[in-house]
């Protein structure tokens, strides 16, 4: 009798294992094919990040263009604006040196004027 349940028992635990091991391969089986679906996937954002970035690229290489040709009209600028403050520092410099010249000959003709007076 106990000979008969013990043998009925590992027969029961045999076919647990069995179905365990069932579970087990249908688990990996699935995982796999998820993981390969997942690398498909993968593999299909890639392509098409690629196509983006080939229509992207040529539009980056105009947006680069555009931003040098600013920054060139930008230095060309600042270039101009510092030509023009020099220019109106060497007028103002040669404005105030004609009132220094003018303001010499006023004085010197003060103090020809007064030895005269003395």
């Amino acid at each position: 009798h106990t000979h008969k349940q013990t043998r009925e028992r590992e027969r029961e635990k045999e076919e647990d294992k069995g179905r365990e091991q069932v579970h087990e391969n249908v688990y990996l089986q699935e995982n796999k094919e998820v993981q390969e679906k997942e690398r498909g996937q993968e593999r299909e954002q890639e392509r098409v990040r690629e196509k983006v970035n080939e229509k992207v690229k040529p539009q980056e290489k105009d947006r680069e263009k555009e931003q040098e040709a600013v920054q060139v009209q930008v230095y060309e600028k600042v270039q101009q604006q510092e030509r023009e403050q020099v220019q109106e520092k060497e007028q103002v410099n040669e404005t105030v040196h004609e009132h220094e010249k003018v303001n010499d000959k006023v004085q010197h003709q003060e103090k020809g004027r007064q030895k005269l007076r003395e």
